[in-house]
């Protein structure tokens, strides 16, 4: 059994993953790339590299004789990960066993009896005030990334989608009023509108950076204008911006603003709902009291001063 730490953030390809399977029988090999390939092209990478360093900390094991303490052993691998990220990797891994329990090739989900770590909610201190992010985008030098902060600001959409905007996702509609479309989580699309200062400004972008067909990306690689900017490219342009400032911001923290001071101008909770893509206005309602206007302690007296 292999000791050395796991890096789940190490690069797995579709063909390391197949060679790391190679001892399943047909069926096993076809019900998981059933799975991993039914998922968005970013989830997929991160199953890969999941399962790959799953199956790999236990060769030659079957499917059908993994149990919750396998799960269990592979989990403790990851003490040095945040609850968050362990969680990640068992909700992936149930996921998994959850398909497999569907397509009734497993009787039970090994996962089940593994609660989640319980995560305190900290991303009320994640939110920038206005004048942080004008103070980022004024610093900002380049051209395209102080788009990118506009965009994340304005829109609130997620990194991931941010990097897949493609010049045909913009319409100018008959009223005059411009949508963007968006591919958001689990391959879901919505639209949203943006000002006419941000439209100005993307056309001169489009313009000079010579996006001109519609499946052009809007912020393309470096290397190659038939691949988008990736999503750590995007965290490094952002992160670089905060740090001008003097703030431990990422992408996130844009999307924590749009929705907080949107709602604090007096947006309503489904307009903001539908701006971000969540599925539930119970997710949205938490920025209801992101930064609340009064409390008890504005009714009641100080003992102290009394």
């Amino acid at each position: 059994m292999p000791t050395k730490k796991s890096n789940v953030l190490a690069p797995k390809t579709k063909e390391h993953l197949i060679s790391t399977l190679s001892h399943f029988d047909n069926e096993e090999m076809s019900l998981i790339m059933a799975w991993v390939y039914g998922k968005s092209k970013n989830t997929q990478r991160y199953c890969r590299r999941i399962l790959l360093d799953f199956f790999s900390h236990f060769p030659n094991t079957s499917l059908k004789s993994i149990n919750v303490g396998h799960v269990t052993l592979f989990l403790n691998r990851f003490n040095h990960l945040k609850p968050g990220s362990r969680n990640l990797i068992l909700a992936t891994l149930s996921s998994l066993f959850k398909f497999l329990v569907m397509r009734k090739f497993l009787k039970e989900n090994p996962c089940l009896g593994i609660k989640s770590e319980r995560i305190p909610e900290r991303w009320h201190s994640k939110i920038l005030s206005h004048q942080d992010i004008g103070e980022m985008i004024k610093r900002e030098p380049n051209i395209r990334n102080k788009l990118i902060l506009r965009i994340l600001y304005l829109t609130g959409i997620r990194r991931s989608e941010l990097n897949r905007l493609q010049k045909k996702d913009f319409l100018v509609r008959e009223d005059g009023k411009i949508q963007m479309t968006v591919l958001g989580k689990g391959s879901k699309i919505r639209s949203l509108l943006i000002n006419q200062s941000l439209w100005n400004s993307l056309k001169s972008y489009m313009n000079e950076s010579r996006v001109v067909e519609d499946k052009d990306y809007l912020f393309p690689s470096v290397k190659t204008k038939a691949s988008p900017l990736s999503d750590q490219q995007i965290y490094v342009i952002v992160k670089n911006a905060a740090n001008r400032i003097g703030k431990p911001a990422s992408a996130h923290w844009f999307r924590h603003s749009s929705a907080t001071h949107a709602i604090e101008k007096g947006a309503p909770l489904h307009v903001v709902q539908r701006t971000l893509g969540h599925a539930s206005l119970a997710t949205t309602g938490k920025y209801l009291d992101a930064r609340p206007n009064e409390s008890n302690a504005d009714y009641l007296k100080d003992p102290e001063i009394e």
